[in-house]
């Protein structure tokens, strides 16, 4: 009996119409498509739009549109500052773009890191917007709206299965964080539809239309093609097994196949071009590794902080229960389903960059989820399964995502921890031990995680103790814990003891600490450590200072005080009891310029500690800003300048450029570690022979594959002092060099270097 048949004898022995309830499900089916077209519209339209491999995507609709090429070229960025005025007007050429996604092809050209596809499905919208006269990054988002209404109508119009499966596949594809990406400049919301609408096209055996939207998709991430391979191999397995009725070398099977294989071709355009201008293959392809690939698959699929599980654990798990249903019942179709949804996983888990910008859950898991979602409902239309269950499925699986999409929306980003995640981490962190790579990435904000070594902290967001302890078990990495923890006795004694127990095989291990115990364990501050010491009281202030919640336009508070430049300074702040804000990341310090807490404690139930470095402009105001949905009240602010206890290089011999503007290059080695920030002074002996014309800097450079930020400052005075940051030294694929270099008409004399570890 096949599923209208069982659906039909259902219905009657329940004494329902079927045909009514079909009915009022195809009405209801419209009215979301309908409510939900106009919301993805406006929403396109209204709100912010974000980025960050922007470069690769916006400069092609330039070249495109002026030059009629996809090579980029110095007169694109020029009129990127026309078309694109809010996000280029500060862009003069390639040195300056934000992210630079672009691949040289010769000094003054390049291509984009991705194949253009998604910048040409962009194009229609932004002549329609070039010739309205309103912002043409509007583009983007508008473009990825309607993509998305276009997928949700062909799913309504073409999927083969019953009314309910229908409305099933629609909710549950808006049910996810597809719709945060409808504002996001990037092609995930392109891919997430080309898969969706390719798969309901194969359901109903439009095999060749379907291949084509997947090779076309795969042109900008060649893993989606791993959906094509699975298609092929359906082919060729339905060429064997209809060997009896037709030989398999016919001349007529040989040029269907060559037929459909045409429709493959498009996937090999990027491999052919990028082969030309850049002699590679893929420009992805040197970052592909099977170092921990299980660990990677796994994440993927079953991390609460980026992987389905984020925000479809149900829906997971009702796919792989379907999957062994109906293999049990000898209902084989499953398979190639499950292959759509299995394989381009395994392909893109071979990528290193496991957890790259994840807008709520990673990129990679948001195009692969329609592979779930139909493959959920094509199963269920093929087995037999009650009614009531397959709707009690569907209301659980909706419901538990909108649980978690409601509970993880909030702070949102690739470098932190998810609520979900948070609340494990914080009250019970033996139940989330993540992949190591995703715990250095998250805690620590590693981009390339997997190769980062050094201990990771996760302390509560409650009560700021350890939780939970990431390291590498070696006796060098064991003492470095227990000199950066502070604790009572007892628990000083309970870590030694623990760290003792495990072996030093040095591998990475997670050592967690129960919450509300009596093991309290802390981070010494870099004070502590010995790293700086207090040199002076610079501001003290016992006036109360109320601060007004996150929805009040004057949330925030100004400190006036004379700071120096290139100077760390500590700020204690007092809290009032009532008001103490539950996390201290609610509560931004910061000194005006480009400056921002770099470290915050509780020092004592209601005192916090942030540390901040000045810029070499002088700043004159110390920014609080309340983040909470309270109001905030400080009963008291003291701010000290610290001196450095910690010269990690003085280097005295003297350096003389060559003069006559020959280049003149004096380097010296420098290993800094992430993400902190170092004191540099270069002292010039004859500042005076320094001309307008003489190029002179101060650079920190490492060799990388990820063009990673190299700090570069320029030298003029006879003591040049700034403030350098190291970024993620994971990026780089050999040692750091700092370096002097330049040319000058006359020789200068560098009398002498120093580099001063301040805080990360």
């Amino acid at each position: 009996m096949d599923k209208i048949l069982y659906r039909k004898a259902f219905f009657e022995r329940s004494s329902i119409d079927l045909k009514k309830t079909d009915s009022i499900i195809i009405l209801f089916s419209k009215v979301i498509l309908i409510a939900v077209s106009v919301s993805f519209f406006m929403y396109s339209l209204t709100y912010d739009y974000f980025y960050h491999e922007i470069d690769s995507y916006m400069l092609p609709t330039i070249s495109m549109e002026y030059r009629r090429s996809i090579v980029i070229t110095q007169d694109d960025i020029d009129r990127a500052r026309i078309d694109y005025p809010e996000l280029y007007e500060d862009v003069q050429d390639f040195s300056t773009l934000r992210s630079a996604g672009l691949n040289k092809c010769s000094e003054d050209k390049w291509i984009s890191f991705y194949f253009p596809v998604y910048p040409f499905a962009c194009m229609p919208a932004k002549l329609i917007l070039q010739l309205s006269g309103l912002d043409q990054a509007r583009a983007f988002p508008v473009t990825n709206s309607v993509m998305l209404i276009i997928t949700l109508f062909i799913v309504y119009r073409r999927l083969k299965v019953s009314p309910f499966g229908k409305l099933a596949a629609i909710v549950l594809l808006i049910v996810s964080p597809i719709t945060k990406y409808i504002q996001y400049i990037s092609c995930e919301t392109m891919l997430f539809s080309l898969i969706t609408i390719a798969l309901v096209l194969y359901q109903s055996n439009n095999y060749r239309s379907s291949a084509l939207l997947i090779s076309i998709a795969s042109m900008t991430n060649p893993t989606v093609m791993a959906i094509g391979l699975v298609m092929i191999t359906e082919y060729f397995v339905g060429l064997i097994r209809n060997r009896k009725n037709v030989r398999v070398f016919s001349s007529q099977n040989v040029l269907n196949t060559v037929k459909y294989g045409c429709f493959y071709i498009p996937c090999l355009i990027p491999f052919a071009f990028n082969f030309f201008m850049l002699r590679t293959g893929n420009p992805t392809a040197g970052g592909a590794t099977l170092s921990f690939y299980g660990q990677r698959v796994l994440s993927y699929l079953f991390d609460i902080n980026f992987g389905f599980a984020s925000f479809a654990p149900f829906t997971l798990l009702l796919f792989f229960v379907l999957i062994i249903v109906s293999v049990l019942r000898k209902k084989y179709k499953c398979i190639v389903y499950a292959g759509f949804f299995i394989c381009p996983v395994l392909a893109y888990s071979l990528m290193i960059f496991i957890n790259c910008i994840a807008i709520f859950c990673s990129r990679y898991v948001m195009w692969t989820y329609p592979a779930l979602v139909i493959g959920i409902v094509v199963i269920i239309e093929d087995i037999k399964i009650k009614p009531f269950l397959e709707y009690a499925a569907f209301f659980a699986a909706v419901v538990s995502s909108n649980i978690l999409l409601s509970v993880n929306s909030t702070d949102i980003s690739c470098f932190t921890f998810n609520a979900s995640a948070r609340f494990l981490l914080d009250n019970h962190p033996g139940l989330y031990s993540p992949f190591y790579g995703t715990f250095y990435n998250r805690n620590d904000g590693y981009n390339l995680s997997h190769l980062a070594q050094t201990p990771s902290y996760y302390f509560s967001s409650q009560d700021n103790y350890l939780t939970k302890l990431l390291f590498k078990s070696t006796p060098e990495y064991k003492k470095q814990i227990i000199s950066q923890l502070s604790g009572d006795p007892e628990s000083e004694k309970y870590l030694k003891d623990k760290l003792d127990n495990i072996p030093d095989d040095e591998k990475y291990h997670y050592l967690n600490i129960s919450p509300g115990g009596t093991v309290k364990l802390e981070k010494k501050n870099p004070q502590q450590l010995g790293i700086i010491s207090e040199d002076k009281a610079v501001f003290e202030s016992e006036d109360p200072i109320c601060i007004p919640s996150a929805q009040d336009s004057d949330h925030e508070a100004f400190i006036e005080f004379r700071s120096e430049p290139c100077v760390l300074y500590k700020v204690d702040i007092e809290y009032d009891q009532s008001t103490l804000p539950e996390k201290t990341d609610n509560v931004s310090v910061s000194l005006n310029g480009n400056c921002s807490s770099s470290d915050n404690n509780y020092s004592q139930e209601n005192c916090c500690t942030y540390f901040i470095n000045s810029e070499e402009n002088r700043a004159s105001q110390l920014k609080i800003e309340n983040k909470n949905d309270t109001q905030v009240s400080i009963r008291n602010i003291k701010i000290t300048s610290m001196k450095n206890n910690n010269k990690i290089m003085n280097i005295r011999d003297p350096f003389t450029t060559q003069g006559n503007m020959a280049e003149s290059v004096s380097a010296f080695d420098f290993a800094p570690e992430s993400f902190k920030y170092y004191k540099v002074t270069v002292r010039i002996k004859n500042p005076e022979l320094i001309d307008e014309e003489d190029e002179l800097f101060f650079r920190m450079s490492y060799q990388s594959d990820y063009s990673p930020y190299i700090p570069e400052h320029e030298l003029s005075e006879a003591e040049n002092t700034f403030n350098i940051y190291s970024g993620d030294m994971t990026l780089a694929t050999s040692e750091c060099m700092a370096s002097i270099t330049g040319k000058t008409k006359n020789p200068v004399i560098i009398s002498s270097v120093e580099i001063e570890e301040t805080v990360k």
